[in-house]
């Protein structure tokens, strides 16, 4: 699936669910589109579900370990809660100049409540 293509056929179907591998591969792909974008700050728009499974995956990552130390509630809230409607998080990212790989480095609440639901 081409995730430009605005005349095929994009969308899953109603009765069509992602695996847990097709979920992190779309989540690493992400990442590495973060990545590659010129840009210092980067606004995304998306699924409270979606977001809490892309924190998972980065928190699990050896990067994002003194992040989950430092900010146990916080990890623990974004990877396992749903996030408020309309809530805007910030996240600092730091990609590892050898692998590429996303890791998170800080987390913070900007608008909705300034925690999850």
């Amino acid at each position: 699936t081409d995730a430009g293509d605005a005349f095929g056929r994009w969308w899953t179907s109603r009765d069509d669910v992602d695996s847990r591998e097709q979920m992190d591969e779309r989540v690493d792909d992400f990442f590495e589109t973060l990545r590659l974008e010129a840009s210092d700050a980067v606004i995304v728009v998306g699924h409270s579900l979606w977001f809490q499974h892309a924190v998972r995956r980065l928190c699990l990552r050896a990067g994002s370990r003194a992040f989950v130390e430092r900010e146990k509630d916080a990890a623990r809230a974004l990877t396992s809660e749903k996030i408020g409607n309309c809530a805007c998080v910030g996240l600092a990212l730091a990609f590892d100049a050898a692998t590429g790989e996303a890791s998170l480095e800080d987390a913070a609440f900007l608008l909705g409540g300034g925690e999850a639901e």
